[in-house]
């Protein structure tokens, strides 16, 4: 998923505008302005630096120390998720890397470079975090909305990495709605329902709140439009998290969600 004047936050493109190989959604201005992340401690600039104010040491010292704490907890993510994975015979190729998205806020992953990019709240300023101020309805609630969907949204975009894989040609909807349903299977899974009935409540309150943001024409269906128009939501931050929020909220609200393995069954053997 992504936030800030970019596009989706939960995205799976590479920047090729194909929806199986999207989320690289590596638009190029998201990408030059990320800092990429090797291992928690190495870090080198993939770009031009974003312009935003210069911040000071003690700044950049929060920034990093939160950096390899956010690191961290993808990596105990992506273990679990891919040992999950292998033992249903569908371990990703590779290990992706991580970077840390220092202007725009978006979440993302780059299937072409195997790259997860992930915003983080202290190398964020006010624009990156507008949108959710939005979600939110409040500043007040910004930082813990940004946490609940990074929180969700990290194994969403390593779905897509899974989903990629699998060869499978999937539509906009079905890449989003599918990475979400593994999300939620296997945040399930690891018994984490009380913070997932925190996010429902989220969404859909955020749904409700947002529905003058729905880029959807009147009388047209969402996923066919969605489908259609997907490189369109994509460049409209709000709209597309609308979107998400909805898929999300309807997945949140099933009486019983699909498992891994049920998803996993569902696609192609690997060969």
């Amino acid at each position: 998923m992504r936030t800030g004047s970019s596009s989706g936050w939960a995205s799976a493109t590479d920047g090729r505008q194909t929806p199986a190989r999207r989320f690289g959604v590596a638009l190029a201005f998201v990408v030059t302005s990320a800092l990429l992340l090797t291992d928690p401690v190495r870090a080198q600039s993939t770009g031009k630096t974003p312009s935003r104010p210069a911040a000071s040491a003690a700044d950049d010292a929060v920034v990093q120390q939160d950096s390899a704490r956010l690191v961290e907890d993808i990596r105990e993510v992506q273990r679990d998720l891919h040992a999950k994975q292998a033992a249903l015979g569908r371990r990703p190729d590779r290990e992706p890397s991580i970077a840390i998205e220092r202007a725009t806020g978006l979440l993302y992953y780059a299937h072409s470079r195997r790259l997860l990019i992930v915003p983080l709240w202290s190398a964020m300023g006010p624009q990156a975090r507008a949108l959710y101020v939005t979600i939110a309805g409040d500043s007040a609630g910004a930082r813990k909305a940004f946490e609940d969907i990074v929180w969700f949204y990290v194994p969403h975009d390593l779905g897509h990495q899974f989903l990629n894989e699998s060869g499978v040609a999937f539509t906009p909807w079905e890449h989003e709605y599918t990475a979400s349903a593994m999300a939620l299977a296997f945040r399930r899974e690891r018994g984490e329902l009380q913070r997932l009935r925190e996010i429902r409540t989220l969404a859909e309150s955020a749904v409700q709140r947002m529905a003058p943001l729905d880029p959807t024409p009147p009388g047209e269906d969402r996923r066919a439009y969605f489908n259609r128009e997907y490189r369109k939501v994509l460049s409209n931050p709000e709209a597309y998290a609308f979107i998400q929020l909805v898929m999300l909220a309807e997945l949140l609200a099933e009486p019983q969600p699909k498992t891994l393995a049920e998803l996993s069954a569902a696609l192609p053997p690997r060969p």
